[in-house]
């Protein structure tokens, strides 16, 4: 048996350890020689792209110089192979063309795709000020992708609060307001534009009764009365006006250590409640929880396919048997060869050189 050991430095990316791993050549040779051979093959054969890609990876940051003028490629599946191979292998000069494809493809998984490229990329100024420009774009997947990658990159753009133990809410700065709910992983509330407000004058009454909110037109506070379920006695307190603000006062739980007022709501609690100011209009944003995306990504996916019909051929009337096309001058009762005569007794090799 084979014991495969994955190195610290892809201890969270395992899937991309495999990758590379089953792209590795066990015959040592010039990596250039090796990744021209790549490349020669590739441009003959387009549809091994994604294999060629792996294998620049696997042969290292030699391969990248043989791989530069497949960047403007004019076919597609040889560019894309490059330049995300050049991603990968951390070449800035794939910066500017993937930046390009991430803003103006007119596929939505690509440009998603080209986003999470660049984000896994290594320090670059160009990189996260290109990112930070994808905060407004108009797709909100396509924000979301660029705040998960800034997020991922350590950009200080990004503001973390912790609220208690409960959750993190993270603060983007956008010119389109949005909540985002993340479902997996660290509990997370994101909001896009840290000035969005609750819309007044405003009137809430939900939960039967345990949770109200009241103010008037150009109020600066919220008027709030809420009943914790283990405690009878109700708490009448005022709340900020600002979408942020009002998160951390929900979530907020007040201690010795910590007296800022709050009501010490759970994640799934605060969530309910703004999902409840949303849906009554007191919130005016994108609300978007990431189970929506999930679905959203799939069914995209599936639109994007293209639909291959087998070809059928016309039957021929009066005979059961299928029409076979002929070219002009053939002789109808010429025998064709049995398929077995025309195949050779070679083992199928990969087209991407090894």
């Amino acid at each position: 048996s084979i014991a495969i050991t994955v190195p610290p430095s892809h201890a969270d990316e395992t899937e991309r350890f495999m990758k590379l791993l089953q792209h590795t050549s066990l015959r040592v040779g010039a990596v250039e020689a090796s990744s021209q051979a790549v490349r020669r093959a590739l441009l003959a054969n387009p549809g091994g792209a994604e294999s060629a890609k792996w294998r620049w990876c696997a042969l290292g940051p030699k391969a990248v110089p043989m791989i530069h003028d497949l960047y403007d490629h004019p076919e597609e599946a040889p560019r894309l192979a490059a330049l995300s191979a050049g991603a990968l292998l951390d070449d800035a000069l794939v910066v500017p063309y993937i930046m390009d494809i991430a803003k103006k493809s007119s596929s939505k998984a690509r440009r998603i795709s080209s986003v999470r490229e660049l984000g896994n990329m290594g320090n670059n100024p160009r990189v996260d000020i290109g990112l930070r420009k994808l905060l407004d774009d108009d797709d909100v997947d396509v924000r979301l992708a660029a705040f998960e990658a800034l997020l991922k990159r350590g950009d200080p753009i990004v503001t973390e609060i912790q609220i208690n133990e409960n959750f993190v809410l993270n603060i983007v700065p956008s010119n389109t307001p949005m909540l985002y709910i993340a479902q997996s992983g660290t509990p997370r509330i994101v909001l896009f534009d840290a000035e969005t407000r609750i819309n007044t004058p405003l009137t809430l009454n939900t939960w039967s009764g345990q949770l109200m909110m009241k103010a008037d037109l150009d109020d600066e506070e919220l008027q709030v009365f809420y009943r914790h379920q283990d405690d009878p006695r109700p708490v009448i307190v005022q709340a900020p006006t600002t979408v942020r603000g009002l998160i951390n006062f929900l979530g907020h739980k007040t201690t010795i250590n910590d007296p800022e007022q709050g009501l010490g709501m759970s994640y799934g609690q605060v969530i309910g409640a703004l999902h409840q100011l949303w849906l009554q209009k007191y919130i005016t944003c994108d609300f978007k929880a990431e189970q929506d995306r999930i679905l959203a990504a799939i069914l995209a996916f599936e639109s994007e396919q293209e639909s291959i019909e087998r070809p059928e051929f016309d039957e021929v009337s009066g005979s059961d048997t299928a029409f076979t096309p002929r070219r002009p001058g053939e002789n109808d009762d010429l025998e064709i060869p049995s398929r077995s005569g025309l195949e050779g007794s070679g083992v199928p090799r990969d087209t991407v050189p090894r």
